[in-house]
């Protein structure tokens, strides 16, 4: 592993300017993060598998439902 990991910063920015990535980090989360260019930790790839995406869309969604590239 690289010694810069994505930030959580970083990784909400692609999420938000990416629409692709997003999906793409259900699907493969670490496979996502390398082809997006960054790296990550062990801990951070875990933790992306057992996200509840369909949660964070609810969340995005409530707090902007105008504009949505990432869900």
């Amino acid at each position: 592993m690289g010694s810069n990991p994505i930030t959580f910063g970083e990784l909400v920015n692609a999420c938000l300017n990416n629409p692709g990535f997003f999906h793409a980090l259900q699907d493969n989360p670490a496979q996502a993060i390398t082809e997006a260019g960054y790296e990550a930790t062990p801990l951070v790839i875990e933790s992306l598998k057992h996200l509840d995406y369909n949660a964070i869309r609810k969340v995005f969604h409530a707090c902007d439902p105008t504009s949505a590239p990432m869900c």
